[in-house]
C-alpha cells in the first residue's frame, strides 16, 4: 500500500473498528443462553477449567458437541481464564473479533481491488447487517467470528502473495487458513474462492498458466479435505440427519429455496430467528423447482455479464461459500440459519458494491449518490441490528421472539418449555410442551424433557409412563433413558434406575455424560452396590478429568473405603479445577485428619470457613483437629 493511501486506510479502519464496537456493544450485556452455550461453556467441565495442558489435549482430541474445532475450545478456555463465569467477557471477545473481522475484510478487499471507498462500503455493510447478530451475540457461535478472523487474514496474506510473490506470504496464508479451519470448517471452500479471485479482481488467469494457479492451491485443498473428513466423522456421531429422515430431493429443493431466502433476508432483514424449522419431506416442490430454475438462470446471466466481472465473481463467491452449509449434507434441524451467511454474504457485498461502483465510475454526482445511499442504508440497518441484539439478551426473549416469527416450531417451544420448567413456571412450561407435541407428535425431545419436568414437579410415575412411551416411539430418543432413570430413582427403584443410566451411557452421542455417570454411581450406592458405585466414579474421573464433582465424589468413596492417601489426591485434583469450592476444602480437612495430619487438617477447615463461615462440617472438623493437635 502506497504512503498516500496509508493514512486514509488507517482512518477508515479506525472508523470501522470503533463503529462496529459501538453498534454491537449491547451484546456485551447478554446472558449465557441455555441453548448450546451450556454445551460450549457453562456446563462444559473441560472449558470451565480454563487453559491447561489437559484442556489443550482435550480440545484437539475431543469430538464434543459433535464437532472438531480445537481452536474454538481454546478460545472459550481463554475467556474462562480471563473472565471466569461472567458472560460479559465472553460476549466482549466476540464483539471485538467481529470488529476486527470488519477491518480485515476492508484490508484484503482494498488490497485486491486497489480501492478505498468501495472496499470500505463492503466491509461496513458486512459489519452492520442484522444477519451478523447471531454469530456475534451468541457465545456458542464464537466459531463463526474466529473462523472468519483467520480466514480473512489468510485472504489478505494471499493478496500480498499474489501481488509480490514470495514464500513467506504464501506460508502465512496457508498457516492462517489452517487456523481458520481449526476454529470452524466453514471455509473448506477457500481453495475454490481463491481461484475465483484469480479471475476478478486479481486478473491472474491472464498472466499465469492454469496449471500453476491450480498447483499453488493444492496445499490449501489438502488442508480443507483433511478437516472436512474429521468434521464428517464428528458430525456422524449424532448431528447428521439420515436420508430416511429427510430424502435427497427435499434437501435439494430446500437448499435452492435457502439460497434465495438468504438474499431476501439480506435485502429485508425482518422476522429473523435463531431457528427456522426444516420442512422435511414436506417442502413445496413447485416452489423448489421455481427456485432451482431462478438459480440456474441467475448463474447463466452472471456468467454472461463480461462487462461486470465483479457481479459474476461476487455471485459465485456467495454460492461456493454457502455450499458447505446449504443443507445437502443436513446437520441439525434448521432449514437455514442466519449464522451461515457470515462469510457467504461477503460475495453479495462485492457483487453489489463494485458493480454499482463500475456503473458510477465516470460520474462524480452518481458516485456521490452511491456513497450517500450506502450511508443511508447503514443508518437504517443500525436500529434493526440493535433490535436483533436485544432478542439475544436472554434465552426467554430469544425463543419468545422465535416462536412469534416462525410457524410450526416444535424445537423453539420445547427449548422455551425447558427453560420455564427450570424456573418453576410449571403451567407455562406444560403449555409449551403440549404445543410442541401438537406440532410434531413424533418429536421425542419434547416428550423426554417433559418427562424430566414431571420428575422435578414430583410426579415420577406420570413421568415414567410418558418416557416409556417416548422410547417406544423412538428407541434412540435423546435423554429419554437418563430421564427415565431419574423417574425410577425418585420412586426408590434403584436397580432399574441404574439400568436406564447404563443405557443412556451406551449412546455414543450422549450429552452430559458426566452427570449420567454421577447418577449411575448414586443409584448403585443406594442399591447397596458399593463396588459398582466406585467403578462408576472411577470411570467418570477417567473419561471426564475436568469435572471437579467427579473427583470429589470419588474422594468420598475412597475415604469410606479407608484409602485416605488416594482420597486426598482426588480432593486436590478437584481443588485445582475449582479452587474456591468450600466442600472440597472441608473434605480435604477430613482426609488429612484421617491421616493424623491435624495441623494441616485444621488449616483446610479454616480455608473452608473463610469461604463459608457457617459450614457445619468444617466447624466440627476444625474443633476436632484443634483438640487432637494439642
Amino acid at each position: 500500500m502506497t504512503r498516500d493511501r496509508l493514512l486514509p486506510f488507517l482512518t477508515l479502519s479506525g472508523l470501522l473498528l470503533a463503529g462496529t464496537i459501538v453498534l454491537f456493544w449491547p451484546a456485551v450485556h447478554g446472558e449465557f443462553l441455555r441453548y448450546d452455550d451450556d454445551v460450549y461453556v457453562t456446563e462444559n467441565p473441560a472449558v470451565r477449567g480454563g487453559l491447561s495442558w489437559s484442556g489443550v489435549k482435550w480440545a484437539f482430541t475431543s469430538l464434543h458437541a459433535v464437532n472438531w474445532h480445537p481452536l474454538t475450545w481454546l478460545s472459550h478456555m481463554l475467556d474462562v481464564e480471563l473472565f471466569g463465569a461472567d458472560p460479559w467477557g465472553h460476549h466482549l471477545t466476540s464483539v471485538l473479533l467481529h470488529a476486527l473481522n470488519a477491518v480485515l475484510l476492508f484490508g484484503w478487499v482494498s488490497c485486491m481491488t486497489r480501492t478505498l471507498v468501495p472496499a470500505f462500503l463492503v466491509a461496513a455493510l458486512f459489519a452492520a447487517h442484522p444477519l451478523r447478530v447471531e454469530s456475534v451475540a451468541w457465545v456458542a457461535e464464537r466459531k463463526d467470528v474466529l473462523c472468519a478472523c483467520f480466514g480473512f487474514g489468510a485472504l489478505w496474506a494471499w493478496c500480498g502473495h499474489a501481488a509480490r510473490g514470495g514464500a513467506p506470504r504464501y506460508v502465512a496464508a496457508l498457516l492462517l487458513y489452517l487456523l481458520s479451519l481449526l476454529a470452524k470448517p466453514m471455509l473448506v471452500s477457500l481453495p475454490f474462492l481463491l481461484l475465483l479471485l484469480d479471475r476478478w479482481p486479481l486478473g491472474r488467469q491472464e498472466r499465469r498458466p492454469a496449471r500453476t494457479l491450480l498447483l499453488e492451491k493444492a496445499p490449501f485443498l489438502a488442508l480443507a479435505a483433511g478437516v472436512a473428513l474429521v468434521t464428517l466423522l464428528a458430525q456422524s456421531q449424532g448431528a447428521l440427519r439420515s436420508l430416511h429422515e429427510i430424502p435427497l430431493w427435499p434437501r435439494v429443493l430446500n437448499s435452492a429455496i435457502a439460497c434465495f431466502a438468504y438474499l431476501g433476508q439480506a435485502a429485508w432483514p425482518s422476522r429473523l430467528a435463531v431457528l427456522y424449522p426444516h420442512p422435511g419431506a414436506g417442502v413445496a416442490t413447485g416452489v423448489g423447482v421455481a427456485a432451482l430454475a431462478a438459480l440456474a438462470a441467475s448463474v447463466v446471466a452472471v456468467l454472461r455479464a463480461r462487462r461486470h466481472p465483479s457481479l459474476a465473481s461476487g455471485w459465485l463467491w456467495y454460492l461456493i461459500a454457502l455450499l458447505p452449509v446449504i443443507g445437502i449434507v443436513q446437520v441439525g434441524h434448521q432449514s437455514h440459519a442466519d449464522r451461515y451467511t457470515y462469510v457467504p454474504m461477503v460475495g453479495v457485498g462485492l457483487a453489489v458494491v463494485f458493480s454499482l461502483a463500475q456503473v458510477t465510475a465516470h460520474s462524480r454526482p452518481a458516485a456521490a449518490a452511491l456513497v450517500a445511499a450506502a450511508v443511508g442504508l447503514l443508518a437504517l440497518m443500525a436500529p434493526l441490528t440493535r433490535a436483533q441484539i436485544a432478542r439475544f439478551r436472554s434465552t426467554e426473549t430469544l425463543f419468545c421472539h422465535t416462536i412469534a416469527v416462525t410457524r410450526g416450531n416444535a424445537i423453539a417451544h420445547t427449548e422455551l418449555a425447558v427453560l420455564l420448567a427450570s424456573q418453576g413456571r410449571a403451567d407455562e412450561a406444560r403449555s409449551h410442551f403440549d404445543e410442541a407435541l401438537r406440532i410434531d407428535p413424533g418429536y421425542s425431545p419434547a416428550r423426554s424433557f417433559l418427562g424430566k419436568a414431571l420428575v422435578l414437579w414430583g410426579r415420577p410415575a406420570e413421568a415414567e409412563a410418558l418416557l416409556r412411551e417416548a422410547l417406544e416411539r423412538d428407541p434412540a430418543a435423546p435423554r429419554a433413558h437418563q430421564h427415565l432413570g431419574m423417574a425410577l430413582q425418585r420412586q426408590g427403584r434403584w436397580r432399574e434406575a441404574a439400568e436406564q443410566y447404563e443405557l443412556a451411557l451406551a449412546r455414543e452421542d450422549a450429552r452430559g455424560a458426566e452427570v449420567v455417570r454421577e447418577s449411575l454411581a448414586a443409584a448403585r450406592r443406594m442399591d447397596g452396590d458399593a463396588d459398582g458405585a466406585r467403578r462408576a466414579l472411577e470411570e467418570l474421573v477417567r473419561e471426564h478429568p475436568g469435572y471437579p464433582r467427579g473427583h470429589l465424589l470419588l474422594a468420598r468413596a475412597l475415604l469410606q473405603a479407608g484409602e485416605n492417601g488416594e482420597a486426598l489426591q482426588r480432593v486436590d485434583a478437584a481443588l485445582r479445577l475449582q479452587p474456591d469450592w468450600v466442600d472440597a476444602h472441608a473434605l480435604r480437612g477430613i482426609a488429612l485428619y484421617a491421616q493424623a495430619r491435624f495441623a494441616e487438617s485444621a488449616e483446610s477447615f479454616r480455608q473452608a470457613l473463610a469461604l463459608d463461615p457457617r459450614h457445619a462440617e468444617a466447624e466440627q472438623g476444625l474443633r476436632r483437629a484443634l483438640e487432637r493437635g494439642r
